[in-house]
């Protein structure tokens, strides 16, 4: 009997497997490999509890058989109750050393929790026991791969599958590898073979689409989306992937359809979000307009909806105005509305008008961060000893870590306005302290510490980069409007390119000349007209792509250090702190000389100092070095030099002698740079 039900499970006829199983405990009520086989075909069928209740059963009447609590395991894991399943592992293990279906989920949970030190330990355990094992090897290959190494884990998972073709979780952890490595028709193929021969492993079918759409078989996409629906229909995420494919395909009144479809199930507003930009994207925002006045007709109240239609009209201040008045319309008390009237004024220039607004807002929703900064800023332009009084009366009443950090650098900026430097340090070293955690700094890898890639014969990249602190963006503002010129920030942005120039690839791939240049064609853009903006710039990125031209914005480093510190950049990387900072500055900018240094030509430094006193000049040697037509417009440096509310947006160069006392170590190691400081 036990095998008729085991054969009913492999053909996934989990009601046939069902009925067996419970004729035979009429029968045999005290046979735990029946109350096992239960738990089985009731994990099958989807229902846990069920599962975990038959399998109670199963080990109280035979606690010895470890086979049973690796399934206990297994089920753990799938209500992500990792500690539940360490424990059942350890107990199997207990009961029978050598079960080695033991070590194989342990090495597998191991990974999944991100200790690879204990998958390690728990994989030497199971090599001990068989270590040819397909699962094994299988494990192993999965090992690798989440330590990067996708070449030797593809080739123990294509072992491990050739010994066992028909394992699932040696198929499925095949496909995953090879969808990782960039090896997309060969994902496909595993994960196919993985889902027909175990339909209930419905997972499957996401990173499957991910290798249909790196193919571009869209119409594909869109079948395996209508599969997922077909058994899940309220899946919100695959009715949001299928409109966007449909609208990809530019079958429009289809993709209208499904993300109507979706706003009925009353989504998060993140997956209206998704369909606004994508509409965009595809030329089509009327039709994004019209779903969010249709939203608005149901809900006027929304502030959330009004927020989204009101950035419909971004570039339009005057039908943004008059939105704005429909808003106050349908919602008069909405401190919500009033903080976003305070921001169009101020970004309109009407400062005190955004100043009454903010406080009016205030004075219902007290905390609100953005008429709390408009607030600030109109004290810290007027009266910093204002300021500072109202960020530390802010401080002391803020409830939230973000209210209290935001408190200490709005002190900050009072007491770096009134000239009180040292106390001014210490709020910065209080607001860095509180980002840890977050993303750290990337390496720095040494010029010539890595072969450079084969030249490409068709054209030297032309880069841009700013070590973090630096003022590039004034640069990049004024590169945008040169016409028949592509100046390229889409790194900053949603949707970089995924060459590993920055951010890093997944597989730890860096593009070579050609691959540069394939990406840039590929989006119908001229590589020779080209101007790529980086995030980070190191030997590795150099070796990349030789020959290459560079422009580099630069400062005195000390300045660079106090920007970067204060005002951070566009590089989302937070310093563990400001000594750290201090070395990676030193260090970027040691590189930056030595590739002046070997390659002059090829390099222009443009010094925070010139931005400032001489633009017109800047302007000149930037339009020789790239060969345009004509110099820039300088006075587009200075425009963004200045944030909302005419606030700065980095300390005027020499600043940072108010801080010379409070970062007397940083500044040392940043005076013996070799390249930024006027000698």
């Amino acid at each position: 009997m036990l095998q008729a039900i085991h054969d009913a499970l492999a053909r996934h006829d989990a009601a046939a497997a069902l009925e067996l199983v419970q004729q035979a405990l009429l029968e045999r009520a005290d046979e735990p490999d029946l109350h096992h086989a239960l738990a089985l075909v009731h994990r099958a069928r989807g229902d846990l509890k069920a599962a975990l209740t038959a399998l109670d059963k199963a080990i109280e009447l035979a606690p010895e058989q470890a086979h049973f609590l690796v399934t206990r395991a297994a089920l753990a894991l799938g209500q992500n109750d990792a500690e539940a399943a360490k424990i059942a592992l350890s107990q199997a293990i207990e009961h029978n050393p050598n079960q080695l279906s033991a070590y194989v989920l342990g090495t597998q949970s191991a990974i999944s929790r991100g200790d690879l030190a204990g998958a390690e330990a728990q994989l030497k355990l199971g090599q001990r026991v068989n270590p040819d094992h397909p699962l094994i090897i299988a494990v192993e290959g999965n090992l690798a791969a989440a330590r990067g190494d996708l070449e030797r884990a593809v080739k123990l998972l294509s072992a491990a599958s050739k010994a066992a073709p028909n394992d699932t979780l040696i198929l499925s952890s095949l496909g995953l590898v090879f969808l990782h490595s960039g090896q997309f028709a060969f994902a496909e193929q595993a994960l196919r073979r993985s889902i027909a021969l175990k339909p209930a492993m419905g997972a499957l079918r996401w990173p499957l689409i991910e290798a249909l759409r790196a193919q571009n078989r869209l119409d594909e996409v869109i079948r395996e989306l209508q599969s997922i629906l077909g058994e899940a229909p309220d899946n919100q995420r695959a009715v949001l992937m299928l409109g966007h494919h449909q609208l990809m395909l530019g079958q429009i009144d289809e993709a209208l359809a499904s993300y109507r479809r979706l706003l009925a199930a009353k989504p998060p507003i993140g997956a209206l979000d998704g369909m606004l930009e994508m509409l965009s994207r595809a030329g089509q925002a009327k039709h994004g307009l019209q779903i969010v006045e249709e939203l608005l007709q149901e809900t006027p109240q929304a502030d959330q909806l009004w927020q989204r239609r009101l950035a419909l009209e971004s570039g339009n201040f005057e039908a943004g105005l008059a939105v704005l008045a429909r808003w106050r319309e349908a919602c008069p008390n909405s401190p919500i509305m009033g903080g976003t009237k305070a921001q169009i004024e101020e970004a309109g220039g009407e400062l005190d008008a955004a100043e009454a607004s903010a406080d009016a807002c205030l004075a219902v929703m007290p905390g609100l961060v953005g008429p709390l900064q408009i607030k600030l800023r109109a004290l810290l332009r007027r009266d910093p000893a204002a300021c500072l009084a109202y960020a530390e009366k802010f401080g002391n009443e803020a409830e939230s870590e973000l209210g209290k950090r935001l408190a200490t650098v709005w002190r900050g900026f009072a007491l770096d306005a009134l000239g009180r430097g040292d106390e001014a340090a210490q709020c910065w070293r209080e607001s860095q302290a509180a980002t840890e955690g977050q993303r750290g700094l990337p390496g720095l890898t040494p010029l010539g510490a890595v072969p450079a890639a084969a030249a490409d014969d068709g054209i030297a990249p032309r880069l841009l980069w700013g070590p973090m602190g630096s003022r590039v963006f004034e640069l990049v503002n004024a590169l945008r409007e040169v016409q028949g010129f592509a100046m390229l920030d889409d790194r900053f942005g949603s949707g970089p390119r995924q060459d590993g120039l920055w951010p890093p690839r997944a597989d730890g791939g860096i593009a070579t000349p050609k691959g540069w240049r394939h990406l840039l064609e590929r989006a119908d853009i001229d590589p020779a007209t080209a101007l790529d903006w980086l995030p980070h710039w190191d030997g590795l990125i150099d070796a990349s792509l030789p020959g290459n031209q560079l422009i580099a914005v630069i400062a005195d480093p000390r300045d660079l250090f106090l920007n970067a510190l204060v005002f951070g950049g566009p590089q989302p990387w937070i310093a563990p702190d400001p000594m750290a900072l201090a070395q990676f500055i030193k260090g970027n900018l040691d590189l930056l000389a030595e590739r002046q240094r070997a390659a002059a030509d090829r390099t222009l430094l443009i010094h925070a100092d010139a931005l400032e006193q001489q633009p017109e000049q800047v302007a000149k040697r930037v339009a020789n070095f790239l060969g345009l037509q004509k110099p820039l417009r300088s006075s587009a440096f200075a425009e963004t030099r200045r944030g909302l509310g005419r606030s700065p947006l980095c300390f005027a160069p020499g600043h940072w002698q108010l801080y010379n006392k409070a970062f007397a170590d940083e500044f040392a190691l940043l005076a013996q740079c070799n390249i930024g400081i006027e000698r």
